[in-house]
């Protein structure tokens, strides 16, 4: 569906629990659009700061910050794309959009997180839950480094430096938070997230500087392609899930997404207030 997602300026909601049952409800089965885009802003951006807090709980800090820039993206005022999924025989249509980060030269090297693409799509599932898809992409293609190989030393670097994808059910763990204990992660394949177009200032530019702390803001497009091999993962560290098959995951055909490219004043931008 392609709705665009106006920012909405009420107080989202407190819980992940209120959140994740909110966005499952707006999502039909047959499209994942919400039904009300302007309704849905504060609900889908706590759902990425939710699913970013458990990410970075859980270690995962390349994740964690993806989703925290989805959630900035959203109150932005990003528009979806669909994006159609192949799940072995199965496929199914997401919403879905990149962001993709930079830092401004003021921020100083040895604090500045690398410069990175993450695509973020979700739809409701059969079961009634929210099923969110996520690749990263330190540049426009790289190879997927498998949750397997990273040891307890692993360097933010090493783990920066590759693709990753995660593809999960979100539900509500017993404190509220959507639980992230087990999930599908790419293990093996690659991925591309490549820029193809910029088309210039984001719409609400002077709000987005103000209220959502981006120094820049610019809408974009992305050509996406991928074939993953995803195992079900749990715990940390990762191991398999005994007796779970090993998946593989591809885009059908070679979409462009929208997106949008932002670039920082400060080395850990807020997912709901940026740099401010």
């Amino acid at each position: 569906m392609n709705s665009t997602f106006r920012a909405a300026r009420r107080r989202w909601p407190r819980t992940a629990a209120v959140t994740l049952g909110l966005v499952a409800t707006a999502a039909c089965v047959d499209s994942p659009g919400v039904a009300d885009p302007a309704s849905e802003v504060e609900p889908l951006a706590a759902t990425f700061d939710a699913m970013s807090k458990a990410s970075a709980q859980y270690g995962d800090l390349a994740r964690s910050d993806g989703f925290a820039h989805a959630a900035l993206a959203v109150r932005g005022g990003v528009t979806p794309s669909r994006l159609e999924v192949q799940t072995g025989t199965t496929s199914e249509v997401y919403d879905a959009f990149v962001s993709a980060v930079q830092w401004a030269p003021a921020v100083p090297a040895s604090i500045r997180p690398p410069a990175r693409r993450s695509l973020v799509g979700w739809r409701r599932g059969d079961n009634g839950k929210t099923r969110v898809f996520v690749l990263t992409s330190p540049s426009d293609s790289a190879p997927i480094l498998s949750p397997l190989s990273l040891g307890p030393a692993a360097s933010t670097a090493a783990v920066f430096a590759a693709g990753s994808a995660m593809q999960q059910e979100v539900g509500d763990s017993p404190q509220g938070y959507p639980d992230l204990s087990t999930a599908w992660y790419g293990t093996a394949g690659w991925v591309k997230l490549r820029e193809v177009a910029v088309l210039g200032t984001c719409a609400d530019s002077a709000r987005q500087a103000n209220a959502l702390g981006m120094s820049r803001c610019e809408e974009a497009r992305y050509l996406v392609r991928f074939d993953l091999t995803m195992q079900r993962l749990s715990g940390r560290p990762p191991q398999e899930v005994p007796g779970s098959a090993v998946r593989r995951v591809s885009s059908v055909g070679e979409p462009v997404v929208n997106g949008v490219r932002i670039l920082f004043s400060c080395a850990a931008p807020k997912s709901d207030t940026g740099c401010k």
